[in-house]
């Protein structure tokens, strides 16, 4: 029922219908409906005649308050709420609510796995208490999405030792889109992936980028992250470099020393980089992925000119495991367009997705190439 506005009367009735239908299913998206403080005291009405199905709720985008959230804690408190996830972004909460919220979680917290309070307004207080359900030992929270916050140096270190006291469960942290000029956020996130404990699968921290960590997904999606930054990420996550498999990197100013710092971590021998992605600033990210398994590759946008060659070079010195290759957007000169060729013409390339963007001339050039392949 996502995306429709439904008014408080017809969410009424439809609440009548939710409670048939959720006895039969267990997922409920209600994201951008609409939603307010009368709809939410229908639904929780409705999901509290029978607790123990529903796993799956998305009140996303709706403009909940503090009576709405009142209610929906209500449901949250009840001794046979199962409720797996629970998607609360850009709701409108107040400290007051996200307060009210964290308590009732708490007092019921062993079946919530996945939880997002992204674009909400939870200061430093709303914070504090939030890390304190993170420590507490009943924790079983696997996702946690905390996008489009003011994180203050306060709030990191709340949260910073919160992970780090708790680090097995939390599978997958989405930090993205927040604002922290001080840096205290990277500072805090490096001494919880360095904890031999930490399984973390997946790390965001920015807006456009993936890296991949224990065999997912850790993003550091433009976080303008500074070089002393980036070296500190990057020798944290080379603590446990056998399960990196996905990274991409884009739109952070590594630097001359934090591109150093990479590359050694990259010829690390229990690096097993699978996907690599980069859109601006660095283009040399994947140099001499000796013994990691590299799949996909992009570099989109990355300003790619003659120093791209050292990239062909670097992909040529392992080229049988690379399956995916994103150059678009970039001025590559004739001499590394050959190189290329050269890498695409190996009898170990087991390249399966080209994308370039290059003038006319050059395009037919790489089509007759690969007819010349594929169809000999």
């Amino acid at each position: 029922m996502s995306d429709n506005v439904l008014e408080d009367e017809t969410c009424l009735h439809a609440m009548l219908l939710i409670t048939f239908f959720y006895i039969v299913y267990s997922l409920f998206r209600l994201s951008r409906c609409n939603l307010t403080d009368v709809s939410c005291d229908a639904l929780s009405s409705a999901l509290t005649s029978y607790p123990s199905r529903l796993k799956h709720l998305d009140l996303s985008r709706n403009k909940l308050q503090d009576s709405g959230v009142s209610h929906l804690c209500s449901f949250l408190k009840n001794p046979q709420c199962k409720l797996e996830t629970l998607r609360l972004d850009d709701c409108g909460l107040s400290e007051i609510s996200c307060a009210s919220l964290v308590a009732a979680i708490k007092s019921n917290p062993s079946h919530l796995k996945h939880l997002d309070l992204s674009f909400i307004n939870m200061k430093d207080s709303g914070m504090k208490k939030l890390c304190d359900f993170l420590e507490s030992p009943g924790c079983r929270l696997e996702t946690l999405s905390l996008r489009g916050h003011y994180l203050s140096s306060i709030s990191c270190a709340s949260l910073g030792s919160a992970l780090r006291s708790n680090p097995s469960n939390l599978k997958h942290l989405d930090l993205s889109f927040n604002y922290n000029p001080e840096g205290a956020l990277v500072k805090e996130l490096c001494g919880f992936l360095e904890n031999q404990k930490c399984k973390l699968e997946t790390l965001s921290i920015s807006y456009f980028t993936y890296l991949y960590l224990f065999h997912s997904l850790f993003r550091v999606m433009d976080c303008s992250l500074s070089e002393k930054s980036c070296i500190s990420l990057v020798s944290a996550v080379t603590f446990n470099p056998s399960h990196l498999k996905h990274l991409d990197l884009s739109e952070n100013h590594l630097q001359d020393q934090g591109f150093q710092q990479l590359c050694n971590y990259l010829e690390n021998p229990n690096c097993e980089l699978e996907t690599l992605r980069s859109a601006v600033i660095f283009y040399l990210l994947v140099l001499q992925f000796l013994s990691h398994i590299l799949y996909i590759f992009r570099l989109k946008g990355c300003h790619l000119s003659i120093n791209g060659g050292s990239l062909v070079s670097a992909l040529k010195a392992n080229p049988s495991h690379l399956k995916h290759l994103n150059l678009s957007e970039n001025n590559l000169e004739d001499a590394v367009v050959n190189q290329l060729f050269d890498f695409v013409e190996s009898p170990h390339y087991k390249l399966e997705t080209l994308t370039v963007v290059w003038p006319r001339e050059l395009r037919l050039r790489f089509s007759a190439l690969f007819c010349y392949r594929f169809y000999r």
